[in-house]
């Protein structure tokens, strides 16, 4: 009976699914599909990045800006407490904004020398998996959106280029079914001998601006 089963639902899969698809078994004998139709290549990130990246070194300088306001109105509010002592109350956190504007500049630079690469280091794909259960029941699942690596990129550099792009590898895991789908998605839609990408699901409010 449980064969008849197996039979009928590979049955059924094939039939939902064009030779194009990327098609994934859990160790449940559940499915993953990953439809042709539903991959699309994302415009490259790094501009858009940068301008975030921009955005919090002005922040982390207007908090410099107001530490320091706030040293020089100590000093004159309270002249007892003199400058020295106001600045070792207001200006104690400066080091730190400080240390982050360095990181901020520096994948800055990472991601320009990323852009001026001859060919394209990472490609974004962005598609939405179904999911197929053992009662052949569909369900659409969440957007992901994953950043592929060209395999020619040394592993120091990629770790740099991820960590600028607010992306990580770190929880990949390919023994899980929907991470070797997207395995399998940078391989065919970005770079065929790719094995190293970032994955991520969209929130929950961004799936609702997709699905308008």
């Amino acid at each position: 009976m449980r064969r008849t089963a197996a039979l009928v639902s590979a049955i059924t899969l094939l039939t939902a699914c064009s030779s194009g698809d990327i098609v994934v078994k859990t160790d449940l004998d559940e499915s993953y599909v990953v439809k042709d139709s539903a991959v699309s290549e994302i415009k490259s990130p790094y501009e858009s990045k940068i301008q975030d990246l921009e955005k919090d070194i002005k922040s982390n300088r207007d908090d410099i800006n107001t530490l320091i306001e706030g040293a020089k109105d100590c000093s004159i509010k309270h002249r007892i407490l003199g400058q020295a002592r106001c600045n070792s109350i207001w200006l104690e956190g400066k080091s730190k904004h400080e240390a982050a504007i360095k990181i901020y500049e520096g994948e800055i630079q990472v991601l320009k020398d990323a852009m001026k690469a001859e060919e394209p280091l990472i490609k974004q794909v962005k598609y939405r998996p179904i999911f197929i259960d053992l009662n052949d029941d569909k369900k659409a699942m969440g957007y992901v959106t994953l950043t592929c690596l060209n395999p020619n990129v040394e592993a120091k550099d990629a770790a740099e280029l991820f960590s600028a792009l607010g992306e990580t590898i770190a929880e990949v895991d390919l023994s899980k079914a929907y991470y070797t789908a997207g395995s399998k998605v940078c391989q065919k839609y970005a770079y065929k001998d790719g094995g190293v990408f970032a994955y991520r699901e969209a929130k929950k409010s961004d799936e609702s601006k997709e699905s308008d």
